[in-house]
């Protein structure tokens, strides 16, 4: 498993490396939105409708960006994929604390951005293609 995953995206970008996550907290109070979080599905997600997330603190940041370790802990989690790729594998999701928020058919990040993050770059540069997030495991590579 190709686990250099700065080295491997700075060499030949994934297909949203460069695409922005807007800030759901700042969005929401723009447009006066009211997140409702009591509703829990379980559904893949492709993962080019996942266009913003819910990290009140950190603002609008690219999938690569994110990956890279801007305003986030990333570099933690990529010591953790060196110790157990498995992890972060398909085979082992859903995980836990994973959640999304879906809104007018868009989805943000709101728990597990850093896993869900290495899960993208880990199935773009280890299957050659990566369509959605799997949040039961009814799909893979």
């Amino acid at each position: 498993m190709k686990i250099n995953l700065r080295e491997l995206n700075v060499l030949q970008p994934a297909p949203l490396s460069d695409a922005v996550l807007v800030n759901l907290t700042e969005l929401a109070l723009e447009r006066g939105w009211v997140i409702d979080k009591g509703q829990i599905t379980y559904e893949t997600v492709p993962y080019d409708l996942i266009v913003g997330h819910e990290q009140g603190m950190i603002p609008a940041v690219s999938w690569g960006n994110l990956l890279n370790g801007h305003h986030t802990s990333m570099g933690h989690y990529l010591g953790i994929l060196e110790d157990s790729p498995n992890f972060f594998s398909d085979q082992f999701w859903p995980k836990a604390g994973i959640s999304l928020a879906k809104l007018e058919g868009k989805y943000y990040l709101v728990g597990g951005k850093h896993r869900v993050t290495i899960n993208y770059f880990l199935r773009h540069f280890n299957c050659g293609r990566v369509i959605s997030l799997i949040l039961s495991n009814k799909e893979s590579c």
